[in-house]
């Protein structure tokens, strides 16, 4: 999938209890894709979505640990 695909996804609303495994999900693709600084999008749109600093850490943590 391109990068701008993923990006596209990663920009679409998400249900509050879905948060954390969508991030994951979409995160693994930025990363598999080598987008450049896959990790700062992905935190920036954790916090846009409602998650706090904490959370949006540790999605990017389990991504560069198990993805």
């Amino acid at each position: 999938m391109l990068a701008e695909e993923i990006l596209s996804e990663l920009n679409k609303s998400i249900a509050p209890g879905k948060r954390n495994n969508t991030l994951f999900a979409i995160g693994s693709q930025l990363k598999e894709a080598e987008l450049e600084n896959w990790d700062e999008v992905l935190y920036n749109r954790a916090i846009q979505v409602g998650l706090d600093s904490t959370e949006a850490s540790k999605i990017i943590e389990n991504i560069n640990r198990y993805a």
